[in-house]
């Protein structure tokens, strides 16, 4: 591993070939399969074949001022890739690769602290197959492969699409990659920190050598500082990112009521897809935006909220995105009594997704102070106003053809 300091990251994008996996007859499988595509395009023998290939990308390379990838020569010496796919596009993975444990622990430990990428110059059956052959599918947040982007490394492109697409700045991420001009010169060029590799064992390491950037906090106990501290966290959730914020019962984690920032807050809380957040709103009349109000759910709202009530209602149209809504049927709605939550919610667009600022399955926090590291890994800010005023989760209860049925106890006794 190339030695360098490294700063706290947000992200770790990785290569694929030669970083996750090291497999000399693999590596010459690839060549000989794109030495036999140039000998039947140009009917060539195969050692006529190799040498084309071979002295073409050696031009290339001069040209371009930087080795280009080999599918990239081939589409450049008139083949296309996916001619190569259609004729070589079951690498034979399973015969080369075993089920790696030591890299499945390695990204496990990471993806408790960063968010995950894979870019790759293979297509994406090679890329799932391989994968799947090492045991790491499904660890990767993004993975973008050649049939995707139809781009080749090195566009710096590549990387900003990918930062995107993992919900951070290209400043927060790192490049990690076994070759230099192919996977760290077009990271670095959109501005991204990067580790070159050398052997397996340098990505075994990485959780003990990599930081994470942890949420910035920001003090709101002052007037002032609750004025500054409401426009910070609203100019961050209004750019994706997740804030962790005071309300009446307890400290929440926040993002905009959208697909792609809900889903970083089910990633950073480890929650399991379809089981629905609240939509914490600003104002009680909002309310009728998002759900269908009967003459009983109209009289909770105004006896209880601002308040520690959610209400379970019957979801309008429109309503069933980003983990909001339980399959477009019902969506969970709350009015905080926190001046100071409100005027975030306020100032981010009138709702916000929320829910408690723990890991899934721990106690919710009271206050900003000893939070989960994954949640601080996963958040921009930490708003902290001091104990939450209630101290307990509020309750929840769903309103149905007039009737109220209790879903969980909590701060407000209903009927008291």
């Amino acid at each position: 591993m190339r030695t360098s300091t490294l700063g706290p990251i947000r992200a770790v994008i990785f290569d694929m070939d030669g970083t996750l996996y090291r497999n000399a007859r693999l590596d010459r499988w690839y060549e000989e399969s794109i030495h036999r595509l140039v000998a039947a395009r140009f009917g060539l023998s195969g050692v006529a074949a190799r040498r084309r290939f071979r002295e073409f990308y050696s031009r290339l390379s001069r040209s371009l001022r930087v080795r280009p990838s080999k599918l990239f020569t081939l589409e450049q010496m008139g083949i296309s890739d996916r001619a190569w796919a259609r004729r070589f596009g079951r690498a034979p993975v399973a015969a080369h690769l075993r089920p790696d444990r030591k890299l499945q622990a390695a990204l496990s430990a990471l993806a408790g602290r960063f968010r995950l990428g894979l870019v790759t110059n293979n297509h994406q059956r090679n890329t799932r197959a391989t994968l799947r052959r090492l045991g790491v599918a499904g660890r990767f947040d993004e993975v973008l492969t050649l049939s995707q982007s139809r781009t080749f490394k090195p566009d710096p492109g590549l990387y900003r699409l990918m930062a995107r697409r993992l919900g951070v700045s290209a400043q927060d991420c790192l490049s990690v990659g076994d070759r230099y001009h192919l996977d760290l010169a077009p990271a670095a060029a959109v501005g991204m920190q990067t580790l070159l590799v050398q052997r397996m064992q340098d990505v075994y390491r990485l959780p003990a050598r990599l930081r994470p950037r942890r949420a910035r906090r920001v003090a709101a106990g002052s007037p002032g500082q609750k004025r500054r501290a409401a426009a910070t966290a609203a100019r961050a959730l209004r750019a994706g990112r997740l804030v962790v914020l005071p309300t009446d019962t307890v400290y929440g984690l926040a993002a905009l009521p959208e697909a792609e920032s809900v889903r970083w807050l089910y990633r950073a809380k480890g929650r399991q897809p379809g089981n629905p957040v609240v939509l914490l709103l600003a104002d009680p009349s909002a309310a009728g935006r998002y759900a269908r109000l009967s003459s009983r759910a109209q009289g909770l709202i105004r006896r209880h909220w601002p308040g520690a009530l959610t209400l379970v209602l019957p979801a309008k149209p429109g309503t069933s995105w980003g983990g909001i809504s339980r399959g477009g049927r019902t969506v969970a709605l709350r009015v905080p009594e926190n001046d100071l939550c409100r005027r975030m919610i306020r100032l981010s667009g009138g709702a916000l997704a929320v829910t408690s600022a723990n890991a899934s399955g721990a106690p919710a926090p009271v206050s900003a102070r000893n939070l989960d590291l994954q949640i601080l890994a996963f958040s921009e800010l930490v708003v902290d106003a001091g104990p939450a005023r209630v101290g307990k989760p509020s309750t929840v209860a769903r309103v149905r053809e007039g009737k109220v049925e209790l879903l969980r106890p909590g701060a407000v006794r209903l009927g008291a």
